[in-house]
């Protein structure tokens, strides 16, 4: 069988042992910095959203929902607000 290392100190029961820095969790959690999304260069077009119109429009075929994407060519992706998300 094999055997397990000693333990340091008492209050260490099994695991390795964790070393504690001067960063406690109040130092961590006040100094947390939160990211912001970068906005895209250019817009995309969203083929879920022309394909979902499409589908409301009548095209059942391919052939036919092709063609209602080239004649909609301005369907585009919502942009995102930039904000910064709120952590409850």
């Amino acid at each position: 069988s094999r055997r397990l290392p000693r333990p340091r100190s008492l209050s260490q029961v099994y695991g390795k042992e964790q070393i504690k820095d001067a960063w406690g969790t109040d130092k961590v959690l006040s100094g947390w910095q939160r990211s912001t999304p970068s906005q895209p260069k250019e817009s995309q077009r969203s083929f879920i959203k022309t394909n979902r119109l499409a589908l409301k429009e009548g095209c059942l075929t391919v052939k036919s929902q092709r063609a209602y994407a080239q004649e909609h060519q301005n369907i585009f992706f919502e942009q995102p607000s930039g904000k910064a998300t709120q952590m409850k």
